[in-house]
């Protein structure tokens, strides 16, 4: 389990607009008329991929987003 404030930190570095709701929610929410479905599956490979590294790693990424742009996550971007 992961806190939500750090996701939520990773996904917006990641370029993902979303909302967080206190305590435990991140909220999505793709619309058919404005997303894509590439853009939808670049989500959840982002999800999947911010869950299988280590908390450090995901720090460190975070950083990296914020100085380099938001494709620091390989095949997810």
């Amino acid at each position: 389990d992961r806190p939500v404030k750090t996701m939520f930190r990773a996904l917006e570095s990641a370029g993902v607009v979303c909302d967080m709701r206190e305590p435990d929610v991140i909220r999505l929410a793709p619309c058919p008329l404005y997303n894509t479905f590439a853009e939808v599956r670049r989500v959840a490979a982002l999800l999947v991929a911010m869950y299988r590294v280590s908390d450090e790693e995901l720090a460190r990424r975070i950083e990296e987003c914020a100085r380099q742009g938001p494709c620091v996550w390989g095949d997810a971007c």
